[in-house]
C-alpha cells in the first residue's frame, strides 16, 4: 500500500464541533458542554475494509511489506529496540530480506536496578544489541541512558503549563515519555533534517485487541492501549517521522490479519476461557508463548516480557524508578501524580470496533 498523507495518524478527539489531541481536554469539554466525547483513529482508512475477510497474505509477508515500505519512505530509518518480541520481530522483518535500518536505539536507566526498564535492558536488550552489532555492522547501535537526560526533561514541566496540560495524556507513563522523546535531542538527526533528509523513528507497537461479544469476534483499537496517541501530533518536531510498525494507516492489513490469526487459533482450540484470555491485560499471556509461532518469525530468543498482571497503563511496573530514585525532582514527581489523579477522575476507555466474523 502506498504511504498516505495522513496528519492525524495517532488519532484525535471531538466534542461537538470542537477537536483536540488531548484526552484530558476532551473530557473537560464533554463534562462542561454535556456532549458526547468521540475518538477518531484512522476511521476513514480502517472502515474501508471488510474485516470479516481474512487477508490472503501471511503475517510474515505483511511484516516484510511494511519493512520495505518504511525503508523506501525514509532516508534515515531508526528502530526503537526494547529487547522484546515485538521490536525484535520488527527488526527481523528488515534484516531477513537483506534490507537494513540505519540505526537501532535502546534505552536504560543507570541510576536504578529495580524496575522493568532495568531488567528489559540487562536481561535481554543488551545481549541482542551486541548480536546486532556483530551480525549487522551496517546498522548503528545507540544506547541512551535516561539518567543523563532526566535533568533537561524535568525543565519541561515548568516552562509552559498550557503545554503540559495538552500533553498530559502521553506523559502519564514517565517511561513512555522518555523513550519516545529520547530521540528528540540527538544532534545527528537534526543535522540530517537540515539537509532535507527524511528521518523516521519506528516503534514496535501495538499488540492486537480482541474481544468476543454475542458470538461475534471483534478487533478493536483502544485509546487506552495506544502507545502512540494524538498528543504527539502537537510536538514541534513531529515531522521526525514517529510511527508504529504494526498499527499504521499505511499498513491496515496487519491488524486485520492478526485478528483472524487469534480468532482462528481459539476457534480451533475451542478455548473455554477465551474472554479472560483476550482481556488486553493478558496479551503477554496470549502471545508469550501461546501464539508466538503464529505471530513472530523468531521464537528462540530469550526475550524479557513485562509481567502482564502487574501492567498498568497509568503507572506501569517499568515506571516505578520515577518515584523511588533520589535524583528525580520531587516537585516534578508530585506534579505527575496530581496530573494523573486529575485525569483518572474522568477516565473513560474509548474503542473503535471492527467485526471479524
Amino acid at each position: 500500500m502506498t504511504p498516505c498523507v495522513h496528519p492525524d495518524i495517532f488519532g484525535y478527539y471531538t466534542v461537538g464541533q470542537k477537536k483536540t489531541y488531548s484526552k484530558l481536554e476532551a473530557i473537560e469539554w464533554s463534562q462542561r458542554y454535556k456532549q458526547e466525547l468521540k475518538w477518531y483513529y484512522n476511521d476513514d482508512i480502517y472502515s474501508a475494509f471488510d474485516w470479516s475477510l481474512e487477508p490472503g497474505n501471511s503475517l510474515q509477508e505483511l511484516y516484510y511489506s511494511r519493512a520495505k515500505q518504511l525503508r523506501q519512505k525514509y532516508d534515515y530509518l531508526i528502530l526503537s529496540y526494547s529487547g522484546g518480541r515485538d521490536s525484535h520481530n520488527m527488526l527481523e522483518s528488515f534484516v531477513k530480506q537483506d534490507i537494513y535500518p540505519d540505526e537501532v536505539f535502546s534505552f536504560y536507566n543507570s541510576g536504578e536496578t529495580k524496575s522493568n526498564i532495568h531488567y528489559e535492558y540487562n536481561l535481554s536488550a543488551r545481549f541482542e544489541l551486541k548480536k546486532i552489532q556483530e551480525n549487522y555492522p551496517k546498522i548503528k547501535v545507540r544506547v541512551i541512558d535516561i539518567k543523563e537526560w532526566l535533568s533537561s526533561y524535568q525543565n519541561t514541566f515548568y516552562d509552559d503549563q498550557d503545554y503540559l496540560y495538552k500533553m498530559l495524556m502521553k506523559w502519564l507513563s514517565p517511561s513512555n515519555r522518555f523513550e519516545i522523546g529520547s530521540h528528540k535531542h540527538i544532534k545527528e538527526y537534526d543535522s540530517l533534517l537540515k539537509l532535507g533528509k527524511k528521518v523516521g523513528t519506528i516503534f514496535g507497537v501495538n499488540k492486537p485487541n480482541i474481544k468476543v461479544q454475542n458470538g461475534k469476534w471483534i478487533f478493536f483499537f483502544s485509546d487506552f492501549h495506544a502507545y502512540l496517541n494524538g498528543s504527539y501530533q502537537l510536538e514541534s518536531d513531529y515531522n521526525k517521522g514517529i510511527e508504529g510498525f504494526y498499527w499504521s494507516p499505511d499498513a491496515p492489513l496487519i491488524p486485520i490479519k492478526q485478528g483472524h490469526v487469534i480468532m482462528n487459533f481459539y476457534k480451533n482450540k475451542k478455548e473455554n476461557n477465551v474472554m479472560r484470555t483476550l482481556n488486553p491485560d493478558y496479551f503477554h499471556d496470549l502471545i508469550y508463548p501461546t501464539l508466538k509461532h503464529q505471530f513472530y518469525m523468531s521464537t528462540n530468543v530469550n526475550y524479557f516480557a513485562m509481567g502482564s498482571r502487574d501492567w498498568n497503563w497509568i503507572n506501569q511496573n517499568r515506571d516505578r524508578w520515577f518515584t523511588f530514585v533520589d535524583y528525580v525532582d520531587k516537585n516534578v514527581d508530585k506534579k505527575w501524580i496530581v496530573g494523573n489523579n486529575f485525569f483518572m477522575n474522568g477516565l473513560v476507555k474509548i474503542t473503535k470496533e471492527y467485526k471479524l466474523n
